[in-house]
């Protein structure tokens, strides 16, 4: 695939990149990239957005929505590092169920439509994402409802600053413990940052869309 993805765009000057990771690699390689932005998954802010939820948990609740894939497998680390007491509830579907179902802590509802997935992020105290080497569109999904997000891997600072916006655990229970501590008592501060970084992506993806759509208008025009 990455092979594909050079011959395809090897080329080109100028680049979006989906996340700093990608962009690190891509411009290792030898390609003329003259500009380049990094763009975060976009959102449906229609669906994703702070507020309350018709859905009342009677513990507390950290949740997971996406796929239950092998590079997910970090849900193991935090379904033990839970306090006591906690539940760890994955929304969504995959060949890893039943491996993470295993934990007395773990409930999986599977797949949901999206307006659900809105209303379970916002019910929840804590959503988390444990993958080290990408920036899901999950993550701009919490942070659009004002969730206190912990993320694992220090890759992630350009999009979470931890403990201004959201909190970043490495690989151990000892850390997602402790950062799961934090985050459920996170500041109305840390839950309003994390709201606006998400919006000024949305805004910015807005706009880009906006300019592809003149420019390739202008390009049908004048070819």
């Amino acid at each position: 695939m990455k092979e594909a993805l050079q011959r395809a765009i090897g080329h080109t000057p100028y680049c979006i990149f989906q996340s700093d990771t990608i962009k690190d690699w891509y411009l290792r390689q030898d390609h003329n990239v003259k500009s380049s932005i990094v763009l975060p998954n976009g959102y449906d802010d229609k669906v994703f957005y702070p507020g309350g939820s018709s859905i009342q948990f009677s513990q507390p609740t950290v949740l997971f929505a996406g796929k239950l894939g092998k590079w997910y497998r970090g849900l193991n680390v935090v379904a033990q590092a839970l306090p006591e007491g906690w539940k760890l509830l994955l929304v969504g579907d995959g060949p890893c169920r039943e491996e993470f179902e295993k934990h007395s802590n773990v409930e999986c509802i599977g797949r949901q439509d999206l307006e659900m997935v809105g209303e379970y992020v916002r019910a929840a105290d804590v959503c988390v994402m444990p993958v080290n080497d990408c920036s899901p569109i999950a993550t701009s999904e919490y942070l659009s409802c004002g969730k206190p997000v912990v993320h694992m891997g220090d890759h992630i600072c350009w999009m979470i600053k931890d403990g201004e916006n959201g909190f970043v655990a490495q690989n151990s229970v000892e850390s997602w413990h402790a950062k799961l501590q934090e985050a459920i008592q996170a500041s109305p501060e840390v839950r309003e940052r994390a709201v606006q970084s998400a919006s000024s992506w949305h805004e910015l993806q807005g706009k880009m869309k906006t300019w592809l759509g003149d420019w390739h208008e202008l390009n049908q025009t004048v070819c």
